[in-house]
């Protein structure tokens, strides 16, 4: 015989009630609060967003490139520059060591003309060939520009809609 004491009966563990009718509800409650609030927020959003971006009357891609292309002494038919979609894109092909094309002086002057952020500018100074296309925005202004050395800077700028 042993002079060990009996384990002590174990007592049956009996569930919280964590479903009970006012914790699901609680739960349910605060899902619809916080879609309906996040909602709502996105919807104030966008609005300041819109707000904050007005589009000033008289604006005109057209007159803007055309001004661009004139300060940079350069016309719609130079070497490496189109204008099309009646006046609202701009097409620049950028100068390389295989191609001719626009130098990349007056790639930059007609960007300038055109308000261009630097932070921009300093994206597409920082592009190598491997990044492939890359986009940007600004104001009423959207451009896609490509890199590679033999090709030059490419880009194509476009009056938002």
């Amino acid at each position: 015989m042993t002079d060990e004491p009996s384990p002590a009966p174990k007592t049956p563990l009996t569930p919280t009630p964590f479903a009970t009718p006012a914790v699901i509800a609680a739960i349910v409650g605060a899902f619809v609060i916080g879609t309906v609030l996040g909602v709502v927020g996105a919807g104030i959003s966008s609005a300041v967003s819109a707000a904050a971006k007005p589009t000033p009357a008289g604006f005109s891609a057209k007159s803007a490139i055309d001004k661009a292309l004139t300060g940079c002494g350069l016309t719609q038919v130079a070497d490496g520059v189109d204008v099309g979609d009646a006046g609202k894109t701009l097409t620049v092909d950028g100068r390389g060591n295989k191609t001719g094309g626009l130098a990349v002086d007056k790639e930059f002057c007609l960007l300038k003309a055109l308000d261009m952020p630097d932070s921009i500018k300093q994206d597409m100074g920082q592009t190598r060939a491997l990044d492939g296309a890359q986009t940007g925005s600004w104001g009423h202004w959207n451009v896609t520009w490509r890199y590679h050395p033999d090709n030059g800077l490419d880009m194509v700028v476009t009056a938002s809609k």
